[in-house]
């Protein structure tokens, strides 16, 4: 599956062997964690290319690590890796129908760790990371898991010369930075993140699939 991408600091095997010993102690705690993993087995058979992950598994381990230890200790059910869209229509559209709870993770650069959960599923978007730019460069396509590593490194490879009003740390999620209105060091120019998009496709709640813009679902796109 390749790599996900892991904070430094998780690297540390003394630091992953804490937080192992204290999830396995919190999860004994609680039985009803074992029913909710249960009712998620079913979910495998929807998915289209993706995986599913339960805690002691080290893409679980990557999955629900964050940089503010303070939140370590969150315990999310299982982790799903999503591969194709598909992937994500089928997980939402099933923790709707389960009412599970549902936390999406790209970039994990929230300080209280958003992206995390107890007893729910974590939605790891890391590997759609593709980026396009068309031909004549004045917009770029962006899928919903890329950092923006991914996004400045095909902008480079194209042409050095070209910027998009993103964020300063590599390791932000595009989709994070941009639902917090996207604060760039081009901003004074060009505005924030959120002024320059013209068009996301989203997934609802019930798991269907739309692409919102000013013209199009209006009431859904800020």
């Amino acid at each position: 599956m390749g790599d996900i991408g892991i904070h430094s600091r998780w690297k540390d095997l003394e630091v992953q062997q804490q937080v192992y010993q204290a999830r396995c102690r919190d999860e004994t705690s609680e039985p009803e964690a074992d029913d909710t993993r249960r009712k998620i087995v079913p979910l495998l058979a929807r998915l289209h290319r993706g995986s599913v992950l339960f805690p002691k598994s080290q893409g679980y381990i990557y999955s629900v690590s964050v940089g503010n230890l303070r939140y370590r200790l969150k315990s999310p059910a299982a982790v799903v890796h999503a591969v194709t869209i598909s992937d994500v229509v089928a997980a939402v559209r099933f923790c709707s129908q389960e009412k599970l709870n549902l936390n999406i993770r790209t970039g994990g650069h929230s300080n209280a760790a958003h992206c995390l959960n107890d007893n729910g599923i974590v939605l790891d978007m890391r590997m759609l990371n593709k980026v396009v730019i068309q031909s004549n460069q004045e917009r770029i396509y962006v899928s919903g898991g890329a950092l923006w590593k991914d996004v400045y490194r095909e902008l480079h490879d194209k042409d050095p010369r070209l910027v998009v009003v993103g964020g300063q740390c590599p390791t932000v999620g595009v989709s994070g930075f941009l639902l917090g209105g996207g604060i760039s060091p081009f901003s004074r120019s060009y505005g924030l993140g959120i002024d320059n998009i013209e068009a996301i496709q989203i997934v609802k709640a019930n798991g269907e699939l739309a692409i919102v813009s000013a013209e199009n679902h209006p009431d859904l796109f800020w």
